[in-house]
């Protein structure tokens, strides 16, 4: 460690010599050193200055991991939105204009995070309880993000739709009667006309329930008896909506796919993908939800599990339906239907090499 009344210019110049990011190492002196600021005072470089401002990016998982990888790519914790909202009063679409403006104006992939992370780590994060009012901010925000882009899994970082999901369990789990929160989940989310995030959150907060014992298991369940009754409403839901409008219509089917298959309805769930498959509309849409971006030592790249595909309908016939779509007047869907062909034989040997490393 660094006595940081000795540090001296001569040993920071030697840190920024041995640094190859210099831009990066100057705002970690910068913030870390208050001492080392006035040799680097020609830097125009934004810095949270108060303690609580600096308390705030170190709290969080996700910023800290940014700010110490010096990762350009993770925005630190928004100061100014943190101060305006509280877990006791009505966020009053604050959440929402704070989402709503970050994907207009986004320059970076998962621009909402640093506001899902506040909410999460700040807003929730501290033993405070979750009102309704919230839960309709986060729902919302969240069909926000959707409509905006696909969630991806980049190692270390959690999205900002995950970050909703946590925000939610830690304002639910500091409710003291488990059928109070139960009936708070069916209001928010089971009655609602896009069911793609109550079925992603369903299966983070309850896990599955198949005879198998296969699929999400949670090991700390906050509804105790009463996840029955929120799964069993859930499923309901999505059976209603599945008989008036087809489930691709939705922002992110493969979500629903699996609560689906969760909730130990396997033959419904590939049935009901077998005739989706069939119209080219549909299937333009569950093609494109199949594909996945892993990231390997060479990069990030367009993949598909096969593995995943065979556990709630048919690799298969996502295959052929894809071969189908290239023959597709509309030019959206033969891309859709090219990438996706692509990203399968991707896949074949991304998820193969990666089982016979796992096996060795």
């Amino acid at each position: 460690m660094l006595n940081r009344k000795k540090l001296g210019k001569g040993e920071i110049v030697k840190i920024r010599e041995l640094s190859k990011n210099d831009d990066a190492i100057v705002a970690a002196l910068s913030f870390l050193l208050d001492e080392a600021r006035e040799y680097l005072s020609q830097y125009s470089i934004p810095l949270p200055d108060t303690p609580q401002s600096r308390s705030l990016l170190f709290s969080s998982e996700d910023s800290a991991y940014g700010y110490f990888g010096l990762d350009p790519t993770i925005s630190n914790v928004d100061i100014d939105f943190n101060s305006s909202i509280s877990a006791n009063a009505a966020p009053n679409g604050k959440l929402i204009r704070a989402v709503k403006t970050s994907l207009e104006t986004a320059t970076s992939y998962d621009p909402a995070s640093r506001y899902m992370r506040t909410v999460a780590d700040m807003v929730f994060g501290n033993m405070e309880v979750i009102s309704r009012e919230w839960l309709n901010e986060i729902n919302y925000a969240v069909q926000l993000i959707l409509k905006h882009e696909k969630p991806i899994k980049v190692p270390g970082v959690r999205h900002s739709v995950d970050l909703a999901c946590d925000a939610i369990q830690r304002g639910l789990s500091n409710i003291t009667s488990a059928k109070k929160r139960k009936n708070l989940m069916i209001e928010v989310f089971v009655n609602c006309d896009d069911i793609s995030f109550s079925c992603r959150l369903m299966r983070a907060l309850i896990g599955d329930d198949r005879k198998d014992k296969g699929g999400h298991i949670v090991s700390n369940n906050i509804f105790e008896n009463e996840a029955i009754n929120i799964r069993q409403e859930l499923l309901s839901r999505l059976t209603e909506l599945s008989r008036k409008t087809p489930l691709a219509s939705q922002l992110e089917p493969q979500s629903i796919f699996w609560f689906w298959w969760g909730c130990d309805k396997e033959d419904e769930v590939r049935q009901y993908i077998e005739l989706a498959l069939m119209d080219e509309n549909q299937a333009c849409k569950l093609l494109d939800q199949a594909i996945s971006i892993v990231f390997t030592s060479s990069g990030p790249i367009n993949a598909v599990s096969i593995e995943n595909l065979n556990a709630i309908a048919s690799a298969t016939g996502y295959e052929q339906a894809a071969f189908r779509l290239r023959s597709s007047s509309d030019p959206e869907h033969v891309k859709t239907a090219n990438v996706f062909l692509a990203a399968l034989e991707e896949g074949f040997h991304f998820y193969r090499s990666k089982r016979s490393s796992q096996q060795n």
